[in-house]
């Protein structure tokens, strides 16, 4: 088509560059608040990958538009509920690179076409809002504030929880910052304390495959954009209690944080939370892990073998021989679309003699829990952990922990952010790393296949990375590809961190390892 560049999709961490707005401009938002260059590169690589590849550019101002990177780069977008533009806004506003506005603009055609539909509600009505309300604020062009008035005229209802609330309030907020018209202020507090009575919990459902009753995991990493609009609201309103008006349960914030789609540069939005917290002398939530770029995103549900293998584990105790492993258990909306149940977490320790096991099944759309053993000899305890029935999940602990490699593993939601951990490299021969996914229709050509491996320090070594080609291996159900990476000599037998792209549903495994185990910190890989 239009050929790739080195926009992230080749050689860095950022790889393929999904530039939905729950990474992107959060990554922009990070860079903002930490300044950290490394984020400002990632992030500039997301805008050049959606601008040149995610774009095509028939004309100056003519542009076609692919929503979020997945499957391929070939379509016109009409779908406005996944159209992000915030990322591309943010580089012209700290660059002033003239190409980036013009591709903002060009892209605005879209948006003003589409604005004669009467959306009830919903995210196409809200993104559209908020993404004409930004380009109007770059460019004060009269045509795009007519768009968004149209729209907004046909009398279109804000989503009252979860992720669509948090865009619909924020859709309010941005079109009274850039018009200074109090209709939209107005309708902006007097929902959030309707919203807030209305928000009352409810008990779940007994028949679990009914839709929930409470926020949880449903709104994914997405969910954080409602944690800014509630923190937003909270200090504007001067009350703790709009930190979950959008929520109908406190404490659900938690799980937006610790979806699969959560752990990622999502997590910034958590910071405006955290802020709100503060200002009204409270504290985090002690559930939360203690941190999120390992391999965090579990899945039991493997498409090509099928059942729930068990994830091998070695938890290391602390001084008092006491071993506490943090189990998370998520639920996604599409639990309830598929009318699943039995959707359990199960981690079984053996000490050889007497084994120990401990359940998380019960009805709430997330659920947090400690397995707690004894370990007196003051050894690694070995763990089996099951997710069962496509159950999402994750994992965390006070002390480390690892991984048996001796498997396959997969994403279930994957959005182009890598997974982190340190491993012993090979001392002697390669370490080969191996990708399978299910044909079907083709529908994972585009995506980037990487493994980077490095110093604990971050001095990168060595490097792979295939993107998938529209015609490859056509005769077959199951696609595979591998590489070998060869370690410098210097550094065969050496604890390195490796990054690993891992695309939803395409599984990978490693081999050649001495040392079969995959670690959250250097230190256990060291005794």
């Amino acid at each position: 088509m239009y050929g790739y560049g080195d926009f992230g999709d080749f050689g860095s961490r950022a790889w393929v560059t999904n530039h939905e707005t729950a990474a992107v401009r959060n990554l922009w938002t990070r860079y903002l608040r930490t300044g950290t260059y490394e984020d400002f590169d990632i992030a500039q690589d997301h805008v050049r990958h959606q601008r040149e590849i995610d774009m095509c550019h028939a004309g100056r101002f003519m542009k076609g538009v692919y929503p979020h990177y997945t499957w391929t780069h070939i379509n016109y977008n009409f779908h406005t509920g996944h159209f992000w533009l915030t990322g591309l806004v943010n580089h012209y506003l700290l660059t002033g690179d003239r190409r980036t506005l013009d591709s903002i603009i060009g892209a605005a055609s879209v948006l003003i076409q589409k604005s004669v539909i009467k959306y009830k509600n919903g995210r196409e009505r809200h993104r559209m809002l908020f993404h004409l309300a930004e380009i109007y604020e770059l460019t004060g062009n009269p045509e795009v504030r007519k768009a968004f008035e149209r729209q907004y005229s046909h009398g279109g209802a804000s989503d009252p929880a979860a992720y669509y609330g948090g865009i619909s309030h924020e859709a309010l907020l941005k079109l009274y910052d850039v018009t200074g018209e109090r209709k939209y202020l107005d309708r902006l507090n007097r929902e959030a304390k309707e919203f807030l009575a209305a928000n009352t919990p409810l008990p779940m459902p007994e028949v679990r495959t009914k839709p929930p009753t409470l926020t949880g995991a449903a709104d994914e990493g997405r969910g954080c954009m409602r944690l800014f609009m509630e923190a937003v609201m909270a200090k504007r309103l001067g009350s703790a209690d709009y930190l979950h008006y959008l929520s109908k349960g406190t404490g659900t914030w938690l799980w937006s944080l610790l979806s699969p789609n959560g752990r990622d540069t999502c997590l910034e939005w958590a910071a405006f939370h955290l802020s709100g917290l503060r200002s009204f002398g409270l504290k985090e939530d002690p559930r939360l892990p203690s941190e999120y770029s390992f391999l965090h995103r579990l899945t039991g549900r493997m498409r090509i073998q099928n059942g729930d293998q068990p994830f091998e584990l070695e938890l290391l105790p602390d001084a008092d021989g006491k071993a506490a492993l943090e189990l998370y258990r998520i639920r996604s909306f599409r639990y309830w679309s598929f009318k699943r149940d039995n959707d359990k977490v199960l981690v079984t320790a053996n000490d050889g003699k007497a084994g120990k096991t401990m359940e998380l099944y019960n009805n709430v759309p997330a659920e947090y829990g400690v397995f707690r053993t004894d370990s007196p000899d003051g050894k690694a305890v070995r763990l089996k952990l099951r997710f069962i029935n496509d159950c999402w999940g994750g994992i965390s602990s006070g002390t480390p922990f690892r991984i048996s490699s001796e498997r396959w593993f997969a994403a279930r939601a994957g959005i182009a952010v890598p997974v982190g951990f340190y491993l012993r490299a090979p001392a002697n021969g390669p370490l080969r790393i191996s990708w399978r996914w299910l044909r079907e229709r083709n529908t994972n050509a585009g995506e980037s296949l990487g493994i980077l491996l490095e110093t604990p320090e971050g001095k990168r070594l060595v490097s792979d990375v295939f993107t998938i080609p529209f015609e490859y291996q056509e005769d077959r159900k199951i696609c595979t590809y591998s590489a070998e990476l060869t370690i410098p000599e210097a550094y065969r037998g050496k604890i390195l961190k490796a990054w690993i792209s891992d695309p939803k549903w395409i599984e990978w495994r490693l081999s050649g390892l001495d040392d079969p185990w995959l670690a959250d910190k250097p230190g256990f890989l060291e005794r």
